[in-house]
Formats: structure tokens, C-alpha cells, sequence
């Protein structure tokens, strides 16, 4: 897969996630590549109704293989990606429920 396969897929996501409510775009300048994939970034570019925010935009992770995993925004990025490298879950069971890298 490539970086721009990846992206079209990740923008997919954004879409999916945000229909209706916003208009998001892949910002490339924050695109973070990494052996295994890209993580990618998104911001609005058109609000449904401007005077609620944009919460929760995700990081994505778009691996080489086109599994895509949500990165969670509850803690540091760096300590994320440290946990989805090592094969740890994002979050210790019964803590936070939500995304994991499995």
C-alpha cells in the first residue's frame, strides 16, 4: 500500500466519522509515517453548526496491510504509539473502555 492509498483511506474514515456534521481534510503537513504505516491527522474545514466544536477527531493509523486503527485522544500520542509498537493495549483493562490496537 501506499501513502496516498492510505491517506484516501484514512480520509474515508474521516468522512464516515464526520457526515452530516463537518467537513474534515487530511492535514499532510502532520502526517507522521512509520515503518508499519501512516498516522494521520484531520482538520474542519466546514462546520455543520459553527458554534459547537469539533470534538474527538482521532488520530488514524493506516497500517501497509490497510488495517486501520483509531488512536485514542484520552492519552499522549508518543505513549499510544509506543503502546500500538510494544503490543499493548491503549488502555489496562477495566480502566477506559474504547480503542485498542487489537
Amino acid at each position: 500500500m501506499t501513502k496516498q492509498e492510505a491517506e484516501i483511506i484514512a480520509q474515508q474514515v474521516y468522512d464516515s466519522q464526520w457526515e452530516g456534521r463537518a467537513e474534515v481534510k487530511i492535514v499532510p503537513e502532520r502526517t507522521i509515517e512509520k515503518e508499519y504505516g501512516w498516522i494521520f491527522f484531520a482538520k474542519p474545514t466546514v462546520l455543520a453548526n459553527p458554534k459547537h466544536p469539533l470534538l474527538g477527531n482521532v488520530p488514524t493509523l493506516v497500517t501497509k496491510t490497510g488495517n486501520i486503527v483509531r488512536i485514542p485522544i484520552q492519552i499522549e500520542l508518543e505513549e499510544a504509539i509506543s503502546r500500538y509498537e510494544a503490543g499493548l493495549p491503549f488502555f489496562a483493562k477495566g480502566k477506559t473502555e474504547g480503542t485498542t490496537n487489537s
